[in-house]
């Protein structure tokens, strides 16, 4: 495994505290910090991240179980499991805090198949991880994840784009953002709905 992938692995739970001070080094890396951020924004949308969510250490056998951590939503219907390092053998992963009458569709982030199983079984049986790679996580509830292949809905164009001019020091500069922007002249500030270069 290269230095880049062994560096990804280990910094999912890192960037899963908002933690992005280490600078990218490559393009690679740019892509992996883009691939977390999709991620994060879609744990946040479905409530298992955020002011509301769970957070879990589920049980582990054939590890220590620091390594692990579940991510769960309020309503305890949706969780992830974060694999913060590659384990050396087989790993049995036992979620805790799921509704034993649930289904779960469970489905794994180095690939698209998926299987359904009740809440009960998961947290009895366990989910057993061999082979293990590198960035793995295990989603439960949540068929539609970056990734998954299952949402066919192409992005919409952003709206509302304001550009605003900012003078600093005697530099002007154009800066675009999503929402009601100030457009500042000398020492006057006036409101603009939308400014064209």
């Amino acid at each position: 495994m290269d230095g880049s992938r062994r560096l990804a692995a280990e910094s999912w739970l890192r960037f899963l505290w908002s933690d992005l001070t280490a600078p990218a080094q490559s393009e690679a890396d740019l892509a992996f910090v883009r691939r977390n951020i999709d991620v994060y924004h879609y744990l946040l949308r479905e409530g298992v991240a955020g002011r509301w969510s769970y957070m879990f250490h589920p049980r582990i056998v054939g590890d220590r179980e620091h390594h692990y951590a579940q991510r769960t939503s309020h309503d305890r219907t949706k969780a992830m499991i974060i694999l913060k390092h590659l384990a050396s053998g087989n790993v049995i992963i036992y979620p805790k805090g799921l509704l034993p009458e649930h289904s779960y569709e469970v489905g794994y982030e180095s690939h698209k198949g998926t299987a359904i199983r009740s809440g009960a079984d998961l947290m009895a049986n366990g989910i057993a991880v061999s082979n293990q790679v590198a960035g793995e996580m295990i989603y439960l509830g949540m068929p539609n994840r970056p990734g998954s292949g299952t949402d066919k809905t192409p992005p919409m164009p952003p709206s509302r784009v304001i550009a605003r001019r900012e003078v600093n020091i005697d530099t002007a500069e154009w800066e675009s953002t999503g929402r009601q922007a100030a457009t500042t002249t000398g020492s006057a500030t006036t409101r603009s709905a939308g400014v064209k270069t």
